[in-house]
C-alpha cells in the first residue's frame, strides 16, 4: 500500500487562491441574472411571456432569479456578494474552513431573508416588489413563514428583528471569521483618527502587521504539518495491520 503524499503548505495556499479567483467570475452569473431579470419573461407571471427572454444569462438566469425571489425575496442578492467576499478572503490567503463558512452563509441568508420581510410595507420596498418584481413578500416564502406566521406572533415584530439581527451578526463571524472582522475594525478605527501617523508610527504598524501575518502563516503551516504526520501515522498503522493479516 503506497502512502499518498500530502500537499505542501505552499501548494495548499496556491489552490486556495485559485479557488478564490474562480469565485469572482462565478459571481457574475447570479449578478447578471438578477440585474437583467424581467418578470414579464416568466410564463407563470405574464401571459403571453416575453420571448425571447431579455435575461443576459438566458432561461437559466430567469429560472434562478424567479425561484430565488420566490424563496428568499430580496435576500437572493446576497449570493453574488458572498461569492465575491469569500473569493477575496481566499485570495488574501485566509484559511477556508468549509464547514464553518457554509454554516455561516446559510445562517446569513436565513437571517437576512427574515429581516427583509419586516420592510415589506415600506413605500420604497412595496413599489419595488409590486411594480418591478411582481412579488408579494420582501423575504420570499421563507421570510413570510418564519416572520409573519411564527415569530411575530410569539415575540412581536420588534423582538423578531432583534433576534434576527443577532443571528445575522453571528453568521458574519462564522462566514468571514472573527480575525478578519476584528482586523477590519482595527483598520477602520485607525483611518478614522484625525491625527495622521508619523513615518515612524507607520513603519511600526507595518512591521507589526507583517509579524502577525508571519505568525498566522507559521501557525497554519504547523497545523498542516501536524495533520500530515497524523495521516502518515494512520497509514503506517494500517500498513502494519495489513502485513500482519498477510503473514
Amino acid at each position: 500500500m503506497t502512502p499518498i503524499p500530502e500537499p505542501a503548505p505552499n501548494e495548499t495556499r496556491i489552490r486556495r487562491r485559485l479557488v478564490g479567483l474562480f469565485l469572482f467570475p462565478l459571481a457574475l452569473f447570479p449578478l447578471l441574472a438578477l440585474i437583467s431579470y424581467d418578470w414579464r419573461c416568466i410564463a407563470e407571471l405574464n401571459v403571453p411571456a416575453i420571448s425571447p427572454t431579455t435575461n443576459l444569462i438566458g432561461p437559466a438566469g430567469d429560472w434562478f432569479a424567479w425561484n430565488g425571489y420566490r424563496l428568499f425575496g430580496l435576500a437572493i442578492w446576497a449570493v453574488p456578494v458572498l461569492c465575491v467576499a469569500e473569493g477575496f478572503l481566499l485570495v488574501c490567503g485566509r484559511s477556508f474552513h468549509p464547514g464553518r463558512r457554509a454554516l455561516g452563509l446559510v445562517l446569513f441568508a436565513f437571517s437576512a431573508t427574515c429581516l427583509l420581510q419586516l420592510f415589506n410595507h415600506t413605500p420604497l420596498v412595496a413599489h419595488l416588489l409590486h411594480e418591478e418584481l411582481n412579488l408579494a413578500d420582501a423575504g420570499g416564502a421563507l421570510g413570510f413563514l418564519v416572520m409573519n406566521c411564527a415569530l411575530e406572533d410569539i415575540v412581536s415584530p420588534f423582538g423578531a428583528a432583534v433576534l434576527m439581527t443577532m443571528l445575522l451578526t453571528f453568521s458574519l463571524f462564522l462566514a468571514i471569521g472573527p480575525a478578519s472582522i476584528c482586523g477590519a475594525i482595527r483598520r477602520l478605527a485607525g483611518w478614522a483618527k484625525d491625527e495622521p501617523l508619523t513615518p515612524e508610527e507607520a513603519r511600526e504598524r507595518e512591521e507589526k502587521r507583517r509579524l502577525e501575518e508571519e505568525q498566522r502563516e507559521a501557525l497554519r503551516a504547523a497545523r498542516e504539518e501536524a495533520r500530515r504526520q497524523k495521516e502518515e501515522e494512520k497509514r503506517r498503522i494500517a500498513e502494519e495491520k495489513e502485513r500482519e493479516r498477510e503473514e
